[in-house]
């Protein structure tokens, strides 16, 4: 990558070139195949064109002041142009948030995904030192970045998901 200089005749002035570096441009390894073994399969359609298509591992526990690691798997029927990102909420027995975990989707901005692509989206949520031993619920959903409202999330029935989130088919069982 350089800079020259040029005359108003768009032709170069001799001696004006300036080395800046070297730029790479690498490209994304993508992924079009849903893999063989997501723990928990599913079908939740957010509109317009993406699915969540799965979550691992198929068993979520963690500790108080620790970490919670796992995988949200969404495939896209076609590109966007919206910036998303993806929320999940670790929901207390009333429904109430008592962590949370916000990112691109598998760290990649949605306005580079191909149609079809599968998009695994790696979290890791810290849970309060404070937070009781007991079960929990995850909730996901995507939301546009540039104003948070959340894409109309519906299950496999067609039927729109109430607050457009979907409440994972599993237990969280944090202990102390």
């Amino acid at each position: 990558l350089a800079i020259e200089l040029r005359d108003g005749s768009d032709h170069p002035i001799p001696g004006s070139t300036i080395p800046l570096g070297v730029l790479s441009v690498e490209t994304p390894d993508r992924l079009y195949d849903l893999p063989d073994d997501i723990a928990v399969p599913l079908d939740v359609d957010f509109k317009p064109g993406i699915s969540l298509r799965g979550l691992s591992p198929g068993e979520l526990t963690g500790r108080s002041g620790e970490e919670l690691t796992f995988s949200l798997y969404w495939q896209t029927e076609t590109g966007t142009d919206q910036l998303l990102s993806t929320f999940v909420h670790l929901l207390d027995a009333e429904n109430g948030i008592v962590s949370q975990s916000d990112q691109w989707p598998g760290g990649v901005p949605s306005v580079l995904w191909d149609a079809g692509q599968v998009i695994v989206d790696e979290h890791t949520m810290a849970l309060p030192a404070d937070l009781p031993a007991g079960e929990y619920r995850l909730a996901a959903g995507l939301y546009t970045a540039e104003n948070g409202v959340r894409l109309p999330a519906y299950d496999d029935s067609g039927a729109q998901l109430e607050q457009d989130r979907f409440l994972l088919p599993l237990e969280v069982t944090i202990s102390p």
